[in-house]
């Protein structure tokens, strides 16, 4: 994978670009850009992965993650933050920014994110394919249009299951349809409510970081969706049979 690399700190810059393990970590190409404006031209390169500063001189991270999602909706987005970040991250929460990360960066924290980036690229490639192929296809009869929309909350939760607030009103406003009516539409469609397809898609991305990586029960239950790791852990058991930390010391097979 191509991956776009911008910061204007200089040693933090050459310090990253020059002692990360890229190939090793699944990038084949590093670009690397100095500021924002730069990094904007490079984005012409076509980059699977963005991993930006948040802030850096002629265009700052928000808008440079920005223009990278409208030139490829697919792409994976990693910040860089400081402390003094905090107005910048609140612009930056529409863009569904997959991972920020502290300055210093921790290596290890590097490579688990580009990890998950590398993931979430191929999955938003495939859910684009899958949007396109249904745009080709002939139209469904009067009978079966709900079908279009049953899809449509599908992916909307397959692209943002890693965010708390996201609610079934949400998911339904993104359709056009009311709560209930969507509800309806998934049980007869697919035999359950959007509530638990939101839930199976977050275990099972919960199941492959327990298998994957050494992160935190913690840590993992909020990259799938809960603030609380204490919830997860007992939805997780409750759902699964088993704890997180017996699941990955297991290494079960979902």
């Amino acid at each position: 994978m191509k991956l776009l690399f911008a910061e204007d700190e200089y040693y933090t810059r050459k310090g990253i670009s020059a002692t990360f393990p890229w190939k090793e970590n699944g990038i084949d190409e590093l670009i690397v850009a100095s500021d924002g404006r730069q990094a904007t031209e490079l984005l012409a390169q076509k980059p699977d992965i963005l991993l930006t500063d948040i802030r850096m001189p002629f265009v700052d991270g928000v808008t440079l993650a920005g223009t990278a999602r409208n030139m490829d909706p697919a792409i994976s987005i990693l910040m860089l933050t400081s402390y003094s970040d905090k107005e910048y991250l609140k612009a930056a929460i529409s863009l569904s920014i997959l991972a920020y990360m502290e300055k210093p960066v921790d290596m290890r924290e590097l490579a688990e994110n580009i990890a998950l980036a590398r993931e979430k690229r191929v999955q938003n490639l495939r859910l684009l394919r899958m949007e396109a192929q249904e745009k080709l296809a002939l139209p469904y009869p009067p009978e079966c249009a709900h079908q279009h929309q049953v899809q449509s909350a599908l992916r909307y939760m397959h692209a943002h299951y890693e965010e708390e607030d996201l609610s079934l009103e949400r998911i339904a406003e993104e359709t056009h349809l009311t709560p209930d009516y969507l509800s309806s539409l998934f049980r007869e469609d697919i035999g359950i409510n959007p509530k638990r397809v939101l839930t199976e898609i977050r275990l099972t991305c919960a199941k492959k970081l327990l298998r994957d990586t050494e992160e935190s029960v913690q840590e993992i239950a909020q990259k799938v969706g809960y603030a609380s790791g204490n919830y997860f852990a007992k939805l997780f058991r409750r759902e699964t049979g088993t704890t997180p930390s017996d699941f990955r010391e297991g290494r079960e097979e979902t």
